[in-house]
């Protein structure tokens, strides 16, 4: 989860208004993990093959 959370922090440091991340589903459920921590298992195994996540700053 480190991995993924830093490389998360680096883009939100970023100047880019918009970035792709393009991952698996295990490590995009980690990710989401770390910001909404009601994720779990069950919402893992609904994950659909091409999911996508939208993450905004605050």
């Amino acid at each position: 989860m480190n991995r993924i959370v830093n490389v998360i922090e680096e883009i939100l440091k970023s100047e880019f208004e918009h970035t792709i991340v393009v991952t698996h589903g295990n490590l995009l459920s980690l990710l989401v993990i770390k910001f909404n921590k009601d994720f779990g298992f069950e919402d893992w195994k609904n994950l659909i093959y091409k999911c996508v996540v939208q993450l905004h700053r605050l």
